[in-house]
């Protein structure tokens, strides 16, 4: 099964699905949660075009899906019923068409986020920054998931799901280091290597970070 988008996680979570244009992007909306669950099973982290085709006989039975197969029933009907194409817009846009049958197919051009992700970083970090004490103190979780899904929408970046926990730990990190009385130090109580160079450290806070333990060794070392 395929890592689940940041997109598709920050809606879930905030709560907010995009907005659309159109009438007809309107009514296919309402298949939103359900198309993005196919598309991110089946997407691969990779760049540019790519298609698929969720077959009738897999996804509308319901003996293997139970209500989901309801749902796939319903979305055939509605592609029929406009014309047999849609387009559930978002990031990236999933083209739909139905084929012969009651096959659906799918495409969508993915761009990845090589290259873009500290812009989204620092986009949320600076925005923290700004904040005052007190609106700091409100960001739970779920304002936490707003803000960053927000970014993503402004920056137009993809992000998968390695990127997503990093960039969910900076977040936490940086804002429980706000909290952080003087004097106070967070402790490492457990550390996963990831390989040769990159390790995860979890926090006595109960948060954890992504660090380069050689560009950490020759911090240290410059600083000595």
């Amino acid at each position: 099964m395929k890592k689940q988008s940041l997109t598709e996680r920050f809606q879930q979570l905030a709560g907010i699905k995009p907005i659309y244009g159109n009438k007809l992007n309107e009514n296919i909306s309402m298949f939103t949660d359900y198309v993005s669950s196919l598309y991110d099973a089946d997407v691969e982290e990779k760049e540019g075009f790519q298609s698929g085709i969720w077959e009738k006989e897999e996804y509308g039975d319901p003996k293997a899906y139970g209500e989901s197969a309801g749902k796939f029933i319903s979305l055939v009907k509605y592609l029929n019923s406009v014309g047999g194409k849609a387009t559930l817009e978002g990031n990236p846009d999933i083209n739909l068409e139905l084929l012969p049958g009651g096959d659906i197919q799918w495409s969508a051009n993915v761009a990845l986020t090589e290259g873009k992700y500290d812009d989204v970083k620092t986009n949320v970090l600076d925005a923290i920054n700004n904040m005052s004490p007190d609106e700091k103190q409100t960001l739970n979780p779920q304002a936490i998931s707003k803000l960053i899904y927000n970014t993503m929408e402004e920056t137009g970046v993809y992000l998968f799901g390695d990127q997503a926990d990093e960039l969910e730990a900076e977040v936490k990190l940086t804002l429980s280091g706000k909290s952080q009385g003087a004097g106070e130090e967070l402790e490492v109580i457990g550390t996963d290597n990831r390989d040769s160079r990159h390790t995860v450290l979890s926090l006595s806070n109960g948060s954890f970070v992504e660090v380069d333990v050689i560009e950490l060794y020759q911090n240290l070392k410059d600083n000595q």
